[in-house]
């Protein structure tokens, strides 16, 4: 069973203990037509400051909220839409939680129905569209995703600190004492990384992923250029090629070490494979990018967003220069871990590979055929 922790604002007492008692059931009985077993608590809130005070304590799987105090009576509406602009601004910077907003009044001009941030006319009844509305959000598989990362940081961090870091502490403060920052990365990392190989299904590390987990997008850092970082331009879309050590910018520098950087141009896979002979290929071949001549030219890229799925031509490489990436080109993604390294490897190998003249396979037949007779234990 998923846990669903809702907050729930209204400055009308009545309309919050109408819908904190409707909602528990009714979200989890809608829940159960999709197949989804949830079970739903609200905490509920009069005062709008208190609520938001109380985000930034609380993680909030979902925030439903009223716009108009007061129900808008005689009160300037103008007023109660940029306090409703106020509470969605500081529930996004303060934390990550969907957004229902609700009113039995005028929708507002400024509010945009988006994946995470919802509106419902609560009608006459109380709770009119507040029940779909709601499971639309909870469809996008946010709230539940977000649930289960937060509760699987607490327990591998728990799991991890009170085991090994507990254990070995004093080891890893020798020779010098770990800095405050060192400990926030050495978890930082441990979860991470735990958390983005493990399959929850299986409690093992994943074997297959999805063409979404082969990139980190947008890009964690917008200072630097990285191997694998694909980027966007007027001639389509190229794969960076060059080291990351060569991309890096040391302290004190505007630049990397290098002046020109390495690039692949991307190919559209559907037409490469069209042009190709259809029984030289299949998706399995294809994927691992074991078509066309010669051999290991193509590095296989899923799709992303806009960009199809792709072929890295390694036949269609060229050198730009450094300052033409941030001028004629976008940042799109980056390959994340260990597909880049995959790829440099596989870029490696492709222009490192040595042809040499076949062995006549008739000077060894006879050799390495023949039958020797053995002895058999009697």
């Amino acid at each position: 069973m998923n846990l669903l922790h809702i907050l729930l604002i209204d400055d009308d007492e009545e309309t919050l203990d109408q819908l904190a008692g409707l909602l528990p059931d009714e979200l989890a009985d809608a829940a159960k037509e999709d197949g989804l077993d949830i079970k739903v608590v609200v905490d509920r809130y009069s005062d709008f400051d208190e609520a938001i005070e109380r985000i930034r304590l609380i993680r909030y799987d979902l925030v439903i909220s009223d716009i108009y105090q007061g129900h808008a009576r005689g009160r300037d509406q103008s007023v109660d839409e940029a306090r409703a602009q106020q509470v969605v601004e500081a529930i996004q910077k303060s934390r990550f939680s969907p957004i229902l907003l609700y009113t039995s009044s005028s929708r507002p001009e400024w509010l945009t129905d988006g994946p995470f941030l919802r509106y419902a006319d609560k009608g006459a009844s109380g709770d009119g569209q507040l029940v779909p509305a709601a499971m639309n959000l909870i469809r996008t598989g946010i709230p539940i995703a977000a649930r289960a990362i937060h509760d699987g940081m607490d327990i591998d961090s728990a799991g991890y600190v009170w085991g090994f870091f507990q254990d070995n502490y004093e080891a890893l403060n020798e020779p010098t004492k770990l800095s405050h920052q060192e400990v926030e990365r050495i978890l930082k990392r441990r979860i991470v990384t735990a958390m983005s190989r493990i399959d929850s299904a299986t409690g093992g590390e994943a074997s297959t992923v999805s063409g979404n987990e082969y990139y980190i997008y947008p890009k964690i850092s917008q200072n630097e250029f990285r191997l694998g970082e694909i980027l966007k331009g007027s001639d389509g879309y190229r794969v960076i090629l060059t080291p990351h050590c060569q991309l890096h910018v040391q302290r004190g520098d505007s630049k990397p070490k290098t002046d020109a950087v390495l690039t692949a141009k991307l190919v559209s896979a559907k037409e490469t494979l069209q042009a190709l002979p259809r029984k030289k290929w299949d998706v399995g071949k294809a994927i691992r990018g074991e078509v066309g001549k010669p051999a290991g030219r193509y590095f296989f890229l899923p799709r992303l967003l806009d960009m199809e799925d792709s072929f890295c031509d390694f036949t269609q490489v060229e050198s730009l220069p450094f300052e033409m990436l941030g001028e004629e080109y976008e940042p799109y993604a980056v390959l994340d871990t260990p597909f880049a390294e995959n790829l440099q490897a596989r870029f490696a190998s492709f222009y490192s590979s040595v042809g040499t003249p076949d062995l006549d396979s008739k000077e060894f037949s006879e050799r390495l055929l023949e039958s020797n007779e053995v002895d058999c234990p009697g």
